[in-house]
């Protein structure tokens, strides 16, 4: 029988723990944690030398951005005098880190499955506001409503937020918890941020280029340097509105290959009518068919036929 259980049932101390089999102090600190709100199997923290400068410790993680090293920051507590150990200082450090990166981790918005295409293992999925992405939280069903429990910043347990019930397959997700995602897009993809005086140049083309570095990586493009600097040099010969056009071509039918931009051009300076861009896959293939075969077994037997005659 669980402790909760039997003092539910006895609503004593003692009788509880003879039923349950632990020591009556073991039963009177679970209980005195239930009634207080906290949760009876988790550990209540003792108190620690470094308390007095876990504020000190958060404001040089936050100023640092998560990058001081936790024997920096021993060190400079030492100077403030304090007495805890190098061990107590690392796991303050760890933890003060991971608070910050909480509030700086990127949210995703949730990926909404087609019914009837993908296999979907849970049920039904709700969102939580911002600030809560990787945390623990607790759900029950009050009504028509499913209530979402949390820890917050204070250490407390409370409700954080409540959706309408829904059916599985139609998840409940709530636009305004996922700020990074306006109108339920994705973010948008970072600009290009040229950095060496060859990236400078080769963006430089125009947005051509820009699309071509885009796609170049994701396609799994090699030497892209080598590649990006013959584009470079190719344009200040042939100029850079076909340069850019050129890129551009490129980068729609996904050609990266060593001799793909110099074609390409060539296609471009032989004034020719730019048709539909069409990437090579399973549907377009230069490859011959497989329909002249047909005619090889009744070629065979008609053969035969004219013999027989």
């Amino acid at each position: 029988m669980e402790i909760f259980e039997a003092y539910d049932l006895t609503e004593t101390v003692w009788s509880a723990a003879a039923l349950t089999g632990h020591d009556p102090k073991t039963v009177k600190r679970y209980v005195k944690a239930r009634a207080s709100g906290r949760n009876p199997y988790e550990r209540e923290p003792r108190p620690k030398m470094i308390d007095a400068f876990l504020e000190k410790i958060e404001e040089w993680v936050e100023q640092s951005k998560g990058t001081i090293r936790a024997d920096v920051v021993h060190d400079k507590l030492v100077k403030m005098g304090c007495l805890g150990s190098v061990r107590s200082t690392r796991r303050a450090v760890n933890a003060a880190k991971t608070a910050w990166k909480v509030g700086k981790r990127r949210t995703c918005r949730p990926w909404i499955p087609e019914p009837g295409r993908w296999l979907q293992f849970d049920s039904v999925r709700c969102s939580t506001p911002p600030g809560y992405t990787g945390a623990r939280v607790w759900c029950r069903v009050v009504g028509d409503e499913l209530s979402i429990t949390a820890r917050t910043s204070s250490g407390d347990l409370s409700e954080i937020w409540r959706h309408q019930l829904s059916t599985p397959g139609v998840p409940q997700i709530i636009d305004a918890h996922y700020p990074d995602h306006p109108d339920g897009r994705s973010v948008h993809q970072p600009r290009l941020r040229p950095r060496s005086e060859a990236e400078v140049a080769f963006v430089g083309i125009g947005p051509g280029a820009g699309r071509w570095l885009k796609e170049a990586g994701p396609a799994g493009a090699s030497r892209i340097r080598a590649k990006t600097a013959h584009a470079v040099e190719l344009a200040v010969v042939l100029g850079s509105d076909r340069g850019d056009q050129a890129l551009g071509l490129a980068a729609a039918a996904g050609r990266f290959a060593e001799d793909d931009l110099v074609s390409v051009l060539e296609h471009v300076a032989a004034s020719k009518h730019v048709g539909q861009v069409v990437r090579a896959d399973e549907a377009h293939s230069v490859q011959n068919g497989t329909i002249a075969w047909q005619a090889l077994g009744r070629q065979q037997r008609a053969a035969g036929e004219s013999r027989a005659d």
